[in-house]
């Protein structure tokens, strides 16, 4: 069987599980308002305890959602964001409130213009990733005189200008990537963090190494800069590159020599962010280098691996207004501003990474926890109500 023929039934089995996935009710009374939620939902047919919930802190916080629409009166129906509905069927459950991600946002919006239109924007407007996606890709592809697709492109949509309001998960810089006409419907969040990640300081003094960076990341590699620090470290073998996560195929074909053939650069593959092996390479890690372009502020790799106590180095729309005061944003993408921020990480004293370490991972678990999360949200929630009162009623 050819790879592609693969890879198309493998896409075609997705799309029958997606399909078949229900709807999952949380009714606190029949007769009373609902909100339709259109996200992802697996996560609320997972036992509590399920390592499947730490694949990514949106599962978590699904689960925190729900149960702040419960605990405001809603009635709460999660709907698959990409599976086929007949968005009529929710009639008869009073939806109030629209409330999620494209394609299914924007269906449930249209068949329901009177409810509340509340966006919930997990990444960089949409314009701007794909913009983003398509100059650092042909960048790489001139190159290196290659033929890498295009990664992590958007499917075009009009979920924010339909949205009555967007609450966002990002930073000051996140809001920068929408058209000015947009950016007053933002409410801004923080995400959460893996509470079971922490630092044990003595174990770090141990081992830690002043030269070792670590990228950690998904797919979507050129956009999140994984070309440029590959560039980087290829030619400073001084220095020590970490790498985990997955890699997308005709990248890793590109940079074969780099990944595999390299001495200094180590590609650690897929790790889940419980397995011990996290906490052994950020123990032995200063610095987190991530000069991603397109993000909803600081990632979630970057947050848990400041609280196992590594400095970030990131693109300015992977960080935050006061993550200066933690660790450090590259200015553009060149690679000069790659290597004046490493040179600057190097004069560091063994006595103020310690410190460091120790602020970047109390910065962490102070600032994005579930508890933060919850409080942000119920917030937000609660801003929204106020204003729309007489429609939720």
């Amino acid at each position: 069987m050819e790879r592609n023929d693969i890879f198309n039934m493998k896409k075609l089995l997705k799309n029958i599980i997606i399909n078949l996935m229900p709807d999952y009710k949380s009714i606190i009374n029949r007769q009373g308002k609902s909100v339709l939620f259109s996200y992802i939902n697996d996560g609320y047919w997972l036992k509590k305890g399920s390592k499947k919930l730490l694949t990514h802190g949106n599962k978590l916080e699904s689960l925190v959602i729900k149960n702040i629409f419960n605990e405001f009166g809603f009635n709460f129906y999660s709907i698959r964001y990409d599976k086929k509905i007949d968005v009529k069927k929710y009639r008869k459950v009073n939806p109030k409130i629209i409330f999620g991600i494209e394609p299914n946002f924007e269906k449930l919006c249209r068949a329901y213009p009177d409810a509340i239109k509340i966006y919930y924007a997990t990444g960089a407007y949409v314009e701007h990733q794909n913009n983003m996606v398509k100059i650092r890709t042909d960048y790489v592809n001139n190159k290196k005189q290659c033929n890498i697709p295009y990664y992590r492109m958007v499917p075009e949509n009009n979920a924010a200008k339909l949205a009555d309001y967007i609450i966002q998960i990002g930073s000051g810089y996140t809001i920068e990537t929408y058209p000015k006409k947009l950016r007053n419907k933002i409410i801004l969040i923080r995400q959460s963090s893996f509470e079971f990640l922490n630092l044990d300081i003595e174990e770090k003094k141990k081992v830690f190494d002043k030269k070792s960076y670590l990228w950690f990341g998904s797919n979507g590699s050129i956009l999140k800069g994984l070309d440029l620090v590959l560039d980087y470290f290829k030619k400073n073998k001084n220095l020590y590159l970490h790498i985990i996560g997955s890699i997308d195929k005709e990248f890793k074909k590109v940079y074969e020599k780099e990944l595999f053939y390299t001495q200094n650069i180590i590609y650690h593959g897929y790790i889940p962010i419980y397995d011990p092996q996290i906490v052994e390479i950020a123990n032995k890690c200063s610095f987190i280098i991530y000069p991603s372009v397109s993000e909803g502020g600081i990632p979630g790799s970057v947050i848990n691996m400041m609280r196992l106590g590594i400095i970030p180095i990131t693109g300015i729309y992977a960080s935050s207004k006061d993550i200066e005061k933690y660790g450090y944003i590259l200015k553009n993408t060149k690679l000069t501003s790659i290597d004046n921020m490493i040179q600057e990480t190097q004069k560091i004293s063994d006595d103020n990474l310690i410190y460091k370490f120790k602020a970047c991972s109390e910065y962490s678990k102070n600032n994005y926890n579930l508890k933060v999360f919850e409080s942000d949200f119920k917030s937000s929630l609660n801003e929204v109500l106020e204003f729309s009162r007489e429609e939720v009623l």
